[in-house]
């Protein structure tokens, strides 16, 4: 079932079906737009190379089995969410290489998913969200950004025991001007450190409460500070 009749709008959706299947498609070049919630029980939703807006999304599993729910999300893909983003432990996420998930609303945010980093990991994540986004503790694996992790505005706080960022020293975790994030378990960062993202004051603050991991990176394989 493809949604690709050029840029809509609906309040809410939910999708229920064959389990695994592609029951419908998010195509390319398509700006699609949900002003409530975005809820996957059963089947599998693939995002194109296109533009997702969503107040919240759910990712269900109406079974112990894993896989009831599941996203698909292409290269290239951006989704942004300006509500709470749920994945219970059956649900699956799967994003695409150089795919953005963004936080952008404008009260605070949760994200809670449950499940291994292979079901639930981002490849770039992005949070603009002056009131602060909280990641909740995922008790079945942990938080992971593939690629780039960047903190435009606001806080952002990773309960998370084992935090791991960047898989390569081409990849960047920035922190802008008066953002600050927090992480409550250890910090693994295998890419870039820079707080020299936005022009502005470079003023952005990293807590770390836990461990840093001791390898060749340690808090980055480079270090922006800024000016």
């Amino acid at each position: 079932r493809p949604l690709n009749d050029g840029n809509f709008t609906v309040s809410n959706l939910k999708f229920n079906g064959a389990t695994d299947a592609v029951d419908a498609t998010v195509a390319t070049a398509t700006t699609f737009t949900v002003t409530g919630t975005l809820e996957i029980t059963n089947g599998a939703v693939k995002i194109g190379a296109a533009t997702l807006d969503l107040v919240h999304l759910t990712i269900k599993s109406t079974t112990a089995t894993a896989g009831e729910g599941l996203v698909v999300v292409a290269s290239g893909a951006t989704i942004r969410v300006s509500g709470s983003w749920t994945q219970e432990s059956g649900g699956l996420w799967n994003a695409g290489t150089d795919s953005t998930v963004e936080f952008d609303g404008t009260s605070a945010q949760t994200v809670d998913q449950e499940g291994t980093t292979d079901n639930t990991d981002f490849e770039s994540l992005k949070t603009s969200n002056a009131a602060g986004v909280t990641f909740l503790d995922n008790s079945l694996g942990g938080f992971e950004v593939d690629e780039n992790l960047t903190i435009v505005s606001g806080s952002a706080v990773f309960q998370d025991a084992t935090n791991h960022v960047g898989d390569a020293a081409s990849d960047t975790f920035g922190i802008g001007s008066g953002a600050s994030a927090t992480f409550s378990g250890n910090y693994d960062n295998d890419g870039a450190l820079s707080f020299n993202i936005d022009g502005g004051a470079d003023d952005g603050t990293l807590t770390v409460a836990g461990a840093i991991t001791d390898d060749a990176s340690d808090l980055g394989t480079a270090f922006t500070p800024g000016s």
